[in-house]
């Protein structure tokens, strides 16, 4: 009786310790981390492979962790931070495999069959479809979604914009041909907007969709893209991108208001972006500098812009970011620019308010206002330009 009641107890006490620890066992097991098991054909023993996850604030992908493979095997179990995040699984070689990746998956990637030593192959550097990955409900939608919606919407608005260039090569502007092209264009963003919220069932993803794929400066900052997130519930926009997104590169959209800016001319006068619009009936706002991007054909496409609408209503001013004040007037002197212009040193102002379509600076920007200071065209290609302004100042012919 003695015997029993004693092993009563240790019963008792192990069933305590048991009760005690199994949460913690629990944890150890599911650590929420996302947790990648690799079997690479060909990978030698000893050789490494890097999990790097992409920075925005830094446009980089920083490594995070390291694993040392047996057997072309290999196991990386790392914490995503505010996932969804675009990582790669990067080798020694140079190659790598693309993922989007969140928490709380639980991933195998293995070589293709008939597939070997593909990290070592000289002609090969991006990996994806030498490889099949499972268990990431993650990387499916990105991938099954950008075939399905992202992949036709650029196609289809690269030949769009193709044939726009090919319009101005050819028979220069004419007002009915850009016309019909701006409601092909029209037409194609209201279906991705609709394609986004019907075919991305895991909302949260949209966000990293569309910054991944750069779709606000793609599609000039429309409006429409701006409120996909807004639309989304707060549980939704609480990760990485969606942030990232909402606060910086799409902080201006079509229809948002500039806002107000003074700064200094060449005779140090402040010059009020407010006066410039009160004087016309459109502003064209042109972030530049010295070293910028193509500048010397937007400088020439500006020059005949100002000279055809000036006199009905056309304003600019440009705001260069220069780093030094004389290098910004040498270029003032050079060009002999017919409209004012002010200076954002090293581009302060210019990178804190406008961000410049997420691009840092120096950069070429262009932004047509209308006489309330409303954003209607965020980077109008040349032809583009000159359609706004013909449709509403005056509808002037290529001759006129």
């Amino acid at each position: 009786m003695k015997y029993m009641f004693e092993n009563t107890k240790i019963i008792k006490a192990k069933l305590i310790l048991y009760l005690l620890f199994f949460p913690c066992c629990l944890f150890a097991q599911t650590s929420g981390n996302v947790v990648i098991k690799g079997n690479i054909e060909g990978l030698g023993d000893g050789e490494k492979a890097y999990l790097s996850i992409f920075d925005a604030s830094k446009q980089a992908f920083l490594v995070v962790d390291s694993v040392i493979n047996k057997d072309g095997k290999f196991l990386i179990d790392y914490p995503i931070e505010g996932g969804p995040r675009w990582c790669l699984l990067q080798f020694a070689t140079g190659r790598f495999i693309r993922l989007a990746l969140n928490n709380n998956e639980n991933i195998e990637i293995k070589s293709k069959e008939g597939e070997s030593d593909i990290v070592h192959q000289k002609e090969h550097g991006v990996l994806d479809d030498m490889v099949t990955i499972s268990g990431s409900p993650t990387n499916d939608c990105y991938r099954s979604n950008y075939t399905l919606i992202i992949e036709p919407y650029h196609k289809n608005l690269r030949l769009l914009n193709i044939s726009l260039q090919k319009l101005r090569d050819s028979v220069g502007f004419d007002s009915n041909l850009v016309e019909a092209i701006f409601r092909k264009k029209q037409v194609l963003n209201k279906k991705f907007a609709v394609d986004l919220n019907s075919y991305i069932k895991m909302k949260y993803m949209i966000p990293f969709i569309l910054y991944l794929n750069n779709e606000f400066e793609r599609s000039g900052h429309a409006i429409f893209l701006k409120d996909a997130i807004k639309k989304l519930s707060e549980k939704d926009r609480e990760n990485y991108f969606s942030e990232y997104l909402f606060n910086q590169v799409a902080s201006l959209s079509i229809g948002d208001v500039m806002p107000e800016f003074e700064l200094p001319d060449t005779n140090h006068q402040k010059i009020a972006l407010s006066n410039i619009i009160a004087v016309g009936k459109f502003t064209l706002v042109h972030f530049w500098a010295n070293k910028s991007y193509n500048r010397e054909e937007i400088d020439k496409n500006l020059f005949t812009m100002y000279k055809l609408f000036h006199s009905k209503g056309l304003n600019i001013i440009g705001v260069s970011s220069d780093k030094y004040v004389e290098e910004w007037k040498e270029a003032l002197d050079m060009q002999k620019y017919p409209w004012r212009n002010v200076l954002d040193k090293n581009g302060k102002l210019t990178t804190e308010l406008y961000k410049e379509g997420g691009k840092s600076v120096p950069n070429t920007t262009d932004v047509l206002l209308d006489n309330q200071g409303k954003i209607i065209a965020w980077d109008p290609s040349p032809i583009e330009l000159q359609y706004y302004l013909w449709e509403n100042l005056g509808k002037l012919t290529p001759n006129n």
